[in-house]
């Protein structure tokens, strides 16, 4: 992901487009996409800020909130498949991915390899 425009380059984007430029031809002033042009300005008369948007960080799982009844469907069937454990949430309408359930189900603290001592 390309990092943010420097927020120089934006104060002076949004100082040109307020004196009278078009946000196209700010954009090919500082050679930026006319898009980025646009949407600053579309934020900075919004918000009155020209910083960018925070990006990165922890999303969190989509099943938190539904931790209870995937921990009660591993209790009740300690060999569920997470096909089974998807079709399950798609009962109560929660759509995930398989792969999602994965990850949750390690975030847990869970594994489903085979072996003999499990339970």
């Amino acid at each position: 992901m390309p990092r943010p425009l420097s927020n120089d380059i934006r104060k002076r984007i949004v100082k040109s487009v307020d004196d009278g430029m078009s946000c196209n031809a700010a954009a090919a002033k500082y050679d930026v996409s006319i898009s980025m042009a646009v949407k600053l300005i579309q934020r900075w008369k919004a918000t009155g800020s020209y910083e960018p948007k925070p990006y990165g960080g922890y999303r969190g799982h989509k099943l938190t909130e539904h931790r209870v009844f995937v921990e009660r469907m591993l209790k009740e069937k300690p060999d569920i498949t997470l096909m089974e454990m998807k079709k399950r949430l798609e009962s109560i309408k929660v759509w995930v991915s398989h792969s999602s359930i994965d990850r949750f189900l390690k975030y847990l603290g869970h594994s489903f390899k085979k072996n003999g001592t499990r339970t």
